[in-house]
């Protein structure tokens, strides 16, 4: 769930999250236990090395003046090997940056904690290395320093005075179901095929299309548009874009032969392979080891009972097995249908609190349950706000004491802002 939507639920009963949560909008990184650093692929050549190389040839200079190039290529590598090295990126992302025509396209298949911290690795690097006004001002994350973008952002690019280029969202894509191979109007299980597509045409935009290949899609009404529009797309955004393709097609097919494994993808067994141990590693670790276990036993009851109760179809089910500890996949399998699906089965499941050992903060969250059963509110909003609350509760337990009597009196504060907010509009509190 965004920070803006997580700001509105709380502002909607006169306080914010912003100042309540005292630190940042996303949960902190996650303290794993690190395996040891992956080995090279010996028969492949495929490394951290290899990749950190790849990427960075694939990425270019942008407005690195030449003279600066050598320098910055071997600080990019650095950067990108150094990610690789620290986060343990997945053998497959190796593989599959090492080895394929556009390595940029596997970035994809890093989890959101290591998508921010190459992003956190690359933030400054073009920008180090540019010479001009604001040079020192990069962007972040897609379409910011670290994928290409422009990276001294600001109101001026670098070195000039000329204003900046326009900024062409990527939001329309054409017809994603005339990208070859086409997605037939009967083909079983197409929404979910559409929402793969989709977002792996989306991928593809943020890293590597130019304003004039967003308005070329932008305006394909028909395959041959699409075709059309495909042709013109430079070399590496073309390989960026095939690549992307083929990831969701193999995706797909993963979903559909989990589809014919019935007791594969029974609601409880979806509520196990989602909340298995390994997708829990790192996150609640300061709770006590009960109360841990007790949390993970009740996010599975709760998704289990919420699949049965609410009959989700196969598609959804098998979605959600196919796709478990992969955060950004696991929210295609809503299809964009539900808006909140993907967010209720964070960890913990949305309504599973918790003791946080701050009174003050555990009032606030029993608080919080009774609002989300108060049926006088809009449901979107309950949901909203229960479900940021558990993300809220997992950064306060990991706070240092220093920053806890700070937090005890905003959350003292805040009892009394919902439970007045909650009163007038007819709640029973």
């Amino acid at each position: 769930m965004g920070r803006v939507n997580r700001v509105v639920a709380w502002v909607w009963f006169g306080a914010s999250i912003a100042v309540v949560g005292c630190g940042p909008a996303t949960p902190p990184p996650q303290t794993t236990t690190k395996p040891a650093p992956l080995a090279a692929k010996a028969e492949t050549g495929a490394s951290c090395a290899t990749a950190a190389r790849l990427v960075i040839k694939e990425m270019g200079f942008g407005a690195i003046p030449a003279k600066n190039q050598d320098r910055a290529r071997r600080a990019g590598e650095a950067e990108v090997e150094a990610a690789c090295l620290d986060d343990q990126w997945p053998d497959a992302v190796i593989q599959c940056a090492s080895t394929r025509p556009s390595p940029r396209s596997c970035l994809g298949q890093l989890d959101k904690y290591q998508d921010q911290s190459l992003t956190a690795h690359l933030d400054d690097w073009q920008p180090n290395f540019t010479k001009g006004p604001g040079s020192r001002y990069g962007g972040d994350a897609y379409g910011g320093a670290a994928y290409g973008g422009n990276p001294c952002g600001g109101a001026n690019p670098c070195g000039g005075g000329a204003p900046k280029e326009e900024f062409v969202p990527c939001e329309s894509y054409g017809d994603v179901a005339s990208y070859a191979p086409a997605i037939g109007a009967k083909m079983a299980d197409r929404d979910y095929a559409l929402a793969v597509r989709e977002r792996a045409v989306h991928l593809a935009c943020e890293m590597t299309w130019t304003n004039d290949d967003k308005k070329c899609f932008a305006a394909a009404h028909d395959a041959g548009a699409v075709a059309a529009c495909r042709g013109k797309l430079a070399e590496p955004a073309r390989n960026s874009l095939a690549n992307m393709l083929a990831d969701a097609e193999t995706k797909f097919h993963k979903v559909s032969a989990l589809e014919r494994t019935p007791r594969a993808i029974e609601c409880k067994a979806v509520a196990t392979v989602h909340y298995s141990d390994e997708a829990w590693e790192g996150r609640l670790a300061a709770l006590a080891s009960a109360d841990r276990k007790d949390v993970i036993e009740r996010s599975r009851a709760q998704l289990a009972t919420t699949c049965t109760a609410e009959k989700w179809p196969v598609s959804l089910r098998a979605c959600l097995v196919a796709m478990a500890n992969k955060e950004p996949d696991s929210d295609e399998c809503f299809g964009g249908k539900d808006k909140g699906g993907a967010s209720k089965w964070g960890f913990p499941a949305a309504g599973v609190m918790y003791k946080s050992g701050i009174p003050e903060c555990d009032q606030l969250a029993a608080l919080v349950q009774k609002i989300g059963a108060c049926d006088k509110l809009d449901k979107d909003l309950r949901d909203e706000l229960v479900a940021s609350f558990g993300q809220q509760l997992g950064m306060w337990i990991e706070m240092p004491a220093s920053s806890r009597p700070e937090l005890v009196k905003q959350c003292a504060e805040t009892v009394k802002v919902y439970t007045d907010g909650a009163k007038e509009r007819g709640c029973t509190i």
